[in-house]
């Protein structure tokens, strides 16, 4: 989330337009993520495969028998996952909100509300509701990378195989379906995690919002009392 912010607040200043500004900074959040997610991934993995007893076991037995790139491995497919994930999910995300606060703003004007409410900030369970429905959509979308990612995690398909032939080995043994495994509980997660994650992280910057307005607001009026002083002394 943070890495998403800054590198769309960044791309906005540069010029680019919404849509583009929010794919890329998703594109950059993932990647940035999987370098701290699949090594954790990894152990997590291996530990409920049953190829580890515990964490550290696990943490122990990568490094020995395979060193630091143990901890990497399905990284260019989790990459390949996460990357359109994250496209998907803060674009979707953000047009459900553009759209939600559309509708409120065409109700409100039906109803002569004022303009300030018409233009109101989106609550957290509102923006979390249309979280949930951008992680559920990308969660559909993504289901085979995620299979290949895990499938490779596990070791279920070779370790030394691409991408691409690892995606073969698995058609060719499950078949279409054996892409698609796990396609329900996967959507139930993300759409539960984005309504948990979106409503969390709007909540979030709607307190760092209030708090920096805040603090403008002491700032301004301690200079306007530091100003008041100065002239008082003058006179």
């Amino acid at each position: 989330f943070g890495v998403y912010e800054m590198s769309k607040i960044c791309l906005g200043e540069r010029g680019y337009g919404d849509l583009t500004s929010q794919m890329l900074a998703g594109s950059m959040g993932a990647v940035t993520s999987c370098l701290a997610r699949v090594p954790a991934d990894n152990i997590k993995q291996k530990v409920q495969a049953g190829l580890y007893q515990h964490t550290l076991a696990a943490i122990t037995g990568i490094s020995r028998t395979q060193g630091w790139r143990g901890y990497f491995v399905g990284f260019q497919s989790t990459v390949l996952r996460e990357m359109p994930f994250s496209v998907v999910q803060f674009t979707v995300w953000e047009e459900l909100k553009r759209r939600l606060q559309i509708y409120y703003s065409s109700s409100s004007s039906s109803s002569s509300s004022s303009s300030s409410s018409s233009s109101r900030r989106l609550s957290p369970w509102e923006s979390g509701l249309c979280g949930s429905l951008a992680g559920a959509l990308s969660a559909a979308i993504t289901t085979p990378i995620d299979v290949l990612k895990t499938r490779q995690m596990i070791g279920d398909v070779p370790r030394d195989a691409s991408t691409l032939r690892a995606f073969a080995s698995i058609l060719k043994k499950e078949g279409i379906t054996g892409l698609f495994s796990g396609f329900v509980p996967r959507i139930q997660l993300c759409f539960v995690g984005g309504m948990i994650f979106f409503s969390a992280y709007d909540f979030s910057l709607s307190l760092v919002e209030k708090a920096f307005v805040t603090g403008k607001k002491k700032t301004s009026v301690l200079q306007q009392q530091h100003e008041t002083t100065k002239v008082n002394d003058y006179d």
